[in-house]
C-alpha cells in the first residue's frame, strides 16, 4: 500500500512495517526498504510513475533488522544504488550479531526468515555516523539511537520539521511505545537514547511501526522523558 504523505513523501506500508520513499526533484531516496518479498512492489510503483531504476539515488538504512533492510540487497542491484547505514548493524546484516538474552529470539527468526525471503546481502556505501548531514531532501541529520540495535539510527529534516524515528519508538492504538524486549539488544539502552531527540523542533514523526497515529507522538517522547527526569530527581 501507497499513502501520499505530502506531495514528496510517500508512505509504504508492507505489513507489518513502514518505510517510505521521499522525493527530491527526480531522485528517490529509499528510507529503509521492507522484507525482500516487496522488492517487486517497489520495482513496480517505479514502472507505474515513469521512474527508471537509476533514479533511485540512495538506500537509507534505519537499522539492519530484515523487516527494514530486507530487499536492499535486491533493490541496489536492480538500481545500483547507494546504501547507507551505521556500521554497527553490519553484523546483523550478515547474519553475524551475536544476540543475546530475549533479543535471540529475534537473531532466530531472522535466521529463519533470509532463506524463505531470498534475502541478499546488500553493499554498504557510506557508514553512517552520529550528526552526519546527508544531501538529500533539503538536508537530513543522523542521529544514533542505539538500544533496538548498535547501529540504530534516525533520520531528522530540519527544514521539513520531521523526524523518521525508524524502531526506536513504535505507536500502537494512538499511543507511543518501545518494541517488545525480544526486538531489543539492550532496551535499558533504548530507554535512554530516545531522550535525545526531544529538544528536536518537530512537526511530525513517523516512526516504523504504526496504527491509529492521529497526533505528533513527539509529545509522548517528551512525556516519556520529562517523567523519567523527573523520577531520577525524587530518586537523588
Amino acid at each position: 500500500m501507497y499513502v501520499p504523505l505530502r506531495s514528496d513523501l510517500i508512505g509504504v506500508w508492507h505489513y507489518p512495517v513502514w518505510h517510505y520513499l521521499l522525493l527530491d526533484g527526480d531522485d528517490v531516496i529509499a528510507l529503509d526498504t521492507g522484507m525482500d518479498i516487496c522488492a517487486w512492489r517497489l520495482r513496480r510503483w517505479f514502472h507505474k510513475t515513469g521512474r527508471r531504476p537509476n533514479q533511485l539515488r540512495a538506500i537509507l538504512l534505519t537499522h539492519g533488522h530484515l523487516d527494514h533492510a530486507g530487499c536492499a540487497g535486491s533493490l541496489q542491484r536492480w538500481s545500483d544504488a547507494d546504501v547507507y547505514m551505521h556500521p554497527a548493524d553490519e553484523p546483523i546484516l550478515r547474519g553475524a550479531f551475536p544476540y543475546r538474552g530475549w533479543s535471540r529470539v529475534a537473531g532466530i527468526l531472522e535466521a529463519l526468515g533470509r532463506p524463505v525471503m531470498g534475502y541478499r546481502v546488500p553493499r554498504i556505501d557510506h557508514e553512517l555516523a552520529d550528526g552526519d548531514e546527508l544531501p538529500f531532501w533539503g538536508g537530513l541529520r543522523v542521529i544514533h539511537l542505539p538500544g533496538h540495535t548498535p547501529g540504530h539510527v534516525a533520520f531528522y529534516s530540519e527544514s521539513k520539521r520531521i523526524l523518521f524515528l525508524g524502531d526506536a519508538a513504535l505507536v500502537a492504538f494512538g499511543r507511543a511505545s518501545f518494541p517488545l524486549p525480544i526486538f531489543n539488544v539492550d532496551g535499558a539502552q533504548l530507554r535512554e537514547t530516545i531522550c535525545r531527540v526531544v529538544d528536536l523542533k518537530v512537526n511530525w514523526v513517523y516512526p516504523s511501526h504504526h496504527n491509529f497515529m492521529r497526533h505528533n507522538v513527539m509529545e509522548d517522547i517528551r512525556r516519556y522523558s520529562a517523567a523519567k527526569a523527573a523520577a531520577v530527581d525524587h530518586e537523588g
